[in-house]
């Protein structure tokens, strides 16, 4: 397997994660499934017709049969993730066999997810050994009640996605400008011919001036990450006829069937069912078998340092400081090492993330930090960490 090094990630006014959320209790889980509604989509008729209410009890007796599920979310909407726990604990409870497909992690990372699952690393080892912060960078806190809850359950969670730096090589040069480095991580097979599917993506990217790079590129980046991901699901329900994969991703790729659910049927000839959180007021029912009204959910704003930082295996090195910021108050230089928060050691990105994950704005936190020569003495500053900045939605 070749090696993923960590990607730099450098974050003006950096996010914080905050306030860990314990698993959701079975009550509280219950008490979300009652307020989710089925609103419309293409398998609406099929539950009036089978004499069954709209009603989620009665959308879970249509799922129990399905061998691949796909569940949309918006990646910064905390209820659409709250709705896909609300449905995969129904699942289970009606004593569904199941594995959990999640585009957050990218496929080269399996084995670490395998070993979280088994209990050989905790959840810090596996956030960094798969590189979660760097390569996905969504809040976690919306993914962690579904993460807790597939260890508790013992449920495999499968990395769906493309490698980043494969990602980063196509939009720059598109696939015709790929090394053999490149081409051996590449899915098998690729659709081309679905044109509805290609005008929907011209669009997307009109609407989006700052997308770097040609239609074309990053036509074909779309692409990848469909094509990988049904080519990761195909791999599963190939080895394992008796487990429902359920797929968590976003609904760009999974709307009107395209994406990733036709790539699997072209696959596997698996139909599987589709149900999408509604958007805006959308009821189009060729968009899902089933759109469903999620409840709105929101977490706590998320804390910032003030800070640019460039992160290497080793260290945390300030390279910017907003000068308005709680980092600036406290008395942080360019160029100081930050070496512990709060006692906890700081050797990267991940560990930073880490240590502020219970911390929300407001919380007063110390930082042990030197200068950037290695024999620097330390110092030991007080800060309270700021709100963040707004923070657009992401819907692929």
């Amino acid at each position: 397997m070749p090696q993923f090094p960590a990607l730099p990630l450098l974050q003006l006014l950096l996010p914080l994660l905050l306030l860990g959320l314990s698993a959701c209790s079975s009550q509280e889980t219950i008490d979300q499934a009652e307020a989710i509604q089925v609103v419309g989509g293409k398998g609406l008729p099929r539950l009036a017709d089978a004499g069954q209410a709209l009603s989620f009890t009665g959308l879970i007796g249509q799922l129990l049969q399905e061998d691949v599920i796909f569940i949309g979310e918006i990646h910064s909407e905390y209820g659409h993730q709250r709705m896909q726990l609300a449905l995969l604990e129904a699942l289970h409870r009606r004593k569904v066999k199941l594995a959990i497909g999640v585009e957050w992690i990218q496929r080269p990372f399996q084995q670490h997810l395998d070993d979280f699952i088994a209990d050989r690393i905790d959840e810090a080892e596996m956030l960094r050994r798969t590189q979660y912060f760097s390569r996905w960078g969504h809040d976690y806190r919306h993914y962690r009640p579904i993460v807790q809850f597939a260890k508790r359950e013992g449920l495999p969670l499968i990395a769906l996605n493309a490698p980043s730096e494969l990602i980063q090589a196509i939009m720059q040069g598109g696939l015709k400008g790929l090394d053999d480095f490149y081409v051996a991580q590449l899915p098998e097979e690729y659709y081309f011919t679905n044109e509805t599917y290609k005008q929907r993506l011209q669009r997307i990217y009109a609407r989006h001036q700052g997308i770097k790079g040609s239609f074309g590129n990053f036509y074909e980046v779309q692409l990848t990450w469909d094509e990988t991901m049904a080519e990761q699901v195909t791999r599963f329900l190939e080895n394992d006829s008796e487990t429902t994969l359920v797929v968590l991703a976003g609904v760009g790729h999974l709307e009107y069937g395209h994406g990733i659910p036709d790539r699997v049927e072209r696959r596997t000839e698996l139909l599987g069912k589709t149900l999408l959180p509604t958007l805006d007021g959308e009821l189009d029912p060729q968009l899902a078998d089933f759109l469903l009204s999620a409840p709105q959910a929101e977490l706590p704003p998320i804390g910032q340092l003030g800070v640019e930082l460039r992160h290497t295996p080793q260290q945390s090195v300030v390279v910017e400081i907003d000068p308005k910021g709680p980092a600036h108050r406290a008395g942080l230089r360019k160029g100081d090492r930050i070496l512990k928060l709060d006692q906890q050691p700081i050797r990267d990105f991940t560990d930073l993330k880490l240590a502020l994950l219970d911390k929300p704005p407001g919380t007063q936190i110390s930082l042990e930090v030197a200068a950037e020569a290695q024999d620097s003495p330390s110092r030991l500053l007080q800060l309270t960490l700021a709100k963040p900045t707004q923070r657009k939605k992401a819907k692929l």
